[in-house]
């Protein structure tokens, strides 16, 4: 079937709605009304302003999720919830707001860049500064990251 732009705009927004209230792209797109996923899913490649839209309602659904998470602690804390019911709903509502919104609640990964062999380590330099013109010293002074004392 082929979608005018206006209809095109009015499945998108019923797609955003349908997302910011929890429902997966994949779910929405088996109802009879809507297009196939990988109908959506072209357009999605094909039109940055969709693609934003859904990535925005995909944010909008995690902050929603996150809000979520604070009312089963406020139960578990209010003994409402049993805390191991409680801890794996919490569980699956972070997973879900980390892989919609990866930026704002996905897991920090820091990676250290020292080796154990020490091979990695930064190695202090010496330049000898003598034989440089004053413009080629005053380009390196430019250059050189300012030293802030902690």
């Amino acid at each position: 079937m082929i979608y005018s732009d206006d209809e095109k705009q009015i499945i998108i927004d019923e797609i955003c709605e349908r997302i910011i209230s929890g429902e997966s792209l994949n779910k929405i797109c088996r109802d009879e009304h809507m297009p196939h996923i990988v109908t959506v899913i072209r357009w999605l490649n094909g039109d940055d302003e969709h693609a934003k839209s859904i990535a925005r309602a995909r944010v909008f659904h995690s902050d929603k999720l996150y809000e979520d998470i604070q009312d089963v602690t406020k139960k578990i804390e209010d003994g409402e919830l049993d805390p191991q019911a409680g801890k794996a709903v919490i569980w699956a509502k972070q997973w879900s707001a980390g892989r919609m919104s990866p930026r704002k609640f996905g897991e920090r990964i820091l990676t250290d860049h020292i080796s154990s062999d020490g091979s990695m380590s930064p190695k202090a330099i010496t330049l000898d500064t003598s034989k440089l013109s004053t413009s080629a010293l005053k380009e390196l002074m430019a250059a050189m990251p300012d030293k802030q004392d902690d």
